[in-house]
């Protein structure tokens, strides 16, 4: 029985010390990049559509305050950066479509491209249809660890572009509309 409980205990101690030493060091605000997808620019022989910003240039630079306050916490860059969460609203400043589903009609991925290599590191996706609102959830498929290091210098000091790319709906290439469409993204960062 005495066994028993020591084996118990020093399980419970381990999972604790675990679980405590997984704490983030640095979590992000939420950030937003605000994309624009103009029916015009609708890829006709593939039915894409696409558009792209650095990462940096929103106000007030989240992605920047975040790994800022990742570095300080940690006193040196942090080992593994984690996307916690990414959704997709569309903007009422949008015009001539109301949904996403009236923008997107299949795959629909969100990916960092580094500036230098120009390497494209997948983010987040999902596939919309005309049931889509102006919200919506994307599943997480970013992978610091398949960052190499070359391009990692580059993600911590925000030399990378946000890239949302879908399958254009079969009518948005004809409605002659702008969808503003802010993809967020929240992290944590770990030593």
């Amino acid at each position: 029985m005495r066994s028993y409980y020591f084996v118990v205990t020093f399980l419970l101690s381990s999972w604790l010390f675990l679980a405590c030493g997984s704490d983030p060091a640095s979590q992000s605000a939420p950030v937003g990049i605000t994309l624009k997808l103009q029916s015009r620019d609708v890829d006709v022989p593939n039915g894409t559509v696409s558009a792209e910003k650095n990462v940096t240039t929103e106000s007030g630079n989240p992605w920047g305050k975040f790994i800022n306050d990742a570095q300080v916490a940690l006193g040196a860059d942090p080992s593994s950066i984690v996307l916690d969460q990414a959704t997709l609203t569309l903007q009422g400043t949008s015009t001539g479509v109301a949904s996403l589903g009236e923008v997107f009609g299949g795959a629909t991925a969100v990916s960092f491209v580094t500036n230098t290599s120009n390497t494209d590191y997948p983010v987040a996706s999902s596939v919309l249809d005309t049931n889509s609102g102006t919200l919506v959830s994307l599943e997480n498929n970013f992978d610091y660890a398949q960052v190499v290091a070359a391009d990692r210098s580059e993600l911590l000091s925000g030399s990378f572009k946000v890239v949302l790319t879908g399958v254009a709906e079969s009518n948005f290439s004809t409605l002659s509309a702008t969808a503003d469409v802010v993809v967020t993204m929240t992290f944590s960062a770990y030593p």
